[in-house]
């Protein structure tokens, strides 16, 4: 499904946020990843879900949990990858769902 673009969608829209470190976890290292993330968008969908809210991933010293970011054009390594990130977004804008990155 195309998101159409609208400036005022955020209005009306169902907006599901995820906080990265504990949406769930694939490894079994005790943080939650992107790549998990992706793995349940047919569930997020499933809810009626407009939009994600994707809290912050980004390379970090993690002394904030993440909201200290040190570089904005990269994932934490224990998040993923910023393939992983990307692969993340086109498939949430596969099933129309918009992605919001804080």
């Amino acid at each position: 499904m195309a998101i159409i673009h609208n400036p005022t969608w955020w209005k009306e829209a169902n907006v599901y946020q995820i906080y990265s470190a504990s949406f769930k976890d694939s490894n079994n290292d005790g943080w939650g990843d992107l790549a998990e993330i992706t793995s349940k968008l047919d569930y997020v969908k499933n809810l009626g879900v407009d939009a994600i809210w994707v809290c912050p991933f980004y390379d970090s010293p993690q002394e904030d949990m993440g909201y200290d970011i040190a570089n904005y054009e990269k994932a934490w390594p224990r998040y993923g990858t910023n393939d992983n990130c990307f692969r993340m977004i086109e498939e949430s804008h596969e099933r129309g769902i918009r992605v919001i990155l804080t």
